[in-house]
């Protein structure tokens, strides 16, 4: 996950002050504002709660605790940044880099993660319950008791993941992803064939 960098500390004021420039960016397609970059910043337990994030650059950012309910933020940067116990229902995330992020127990019901990169990522006890993670990149994942229930998987990668104690009822599209070397139980890794006849005796769906 890389080296561990210094907490920078972020006021409530100069967190206000930059989102709302950031805002202006993302609305006048650059022409006015500046966009949003943070390294390294504290931000737990903020409430983000439907601002625009979209393409914003948060680096190695703590959001732990925090809420992202309907959060805009296609094209964020977050990579190696840390969710866990935070709230980020319908967020809109297509595009994202969520490369090696910290997320175990975020909520992250009903959210759009197309085409996200996801690697290395941690959503052990995850809820990724009705998430569009089409062709999303999720190679390497710690999935261990997330609950996939009802979420879109075509196209997307989990090859050596392990979603051992997942809930994937109603999963759809496993027949389009790459399922090479998962992880479901105490087999260990399995063949393409072997995590697709496991995952239909689940609930998991090829449409």
């Amino acid at each position: 996950m890389g080296c561990a960098r210094e907490v920078v500390p972020v006021t409530p004021d100069e967190l206000s002050s930059a989102l709302r420039a950031h805002a202006r960016w993302s609305a006048t397609a650059g022409r006015e504002g500046e966009k949003l970059k943070l390294v390294s910043a504290d931000l737990r337990g903020v409430d983000l709660t439907g601002t625009d994030l979209v393409e914003a650059e948060l680096f190695d950012v703590d959001l732990r605790g925090a809420r992202l309910d309907g959060v805009a933020a296609g094209g964020i940067w977050l990579s190696g940044s840390r969710l866990e116990d935070a709230s980020a229902i319908g967020l809109q995330a297509a595009k994202a880099n969520l490369v090696e992020i910290t997320a175990a127990r975020i909520v992250l019901r009903g959210a759009c993660l197309h085409r996200t990169d996801m690697m290395r990522v941690d959503l052990r006890d995850a809820d990724l319950s009705d998430c569009d993670l089409s062709e999303t990149m999720l190679t390497n994942a710690m999935l261990q008791g997330a609950c996939l229930r009802n979420a879109t998987i075509d196209g997307a990668s989990l090859a050596d993941s392990d979603m051992s104690g997942t809930d994937v009822d109603g999963l759809r599209g496993i027949d389009t992803a790459t399922l090479d070397g998962v992880v479901l139980d105490d087999r260990g890794p399995l063949s393409r064939k072997e995590a697709l006849d496991s995952l239909r005796a689940r609930g998991a769906m090829d449409e």
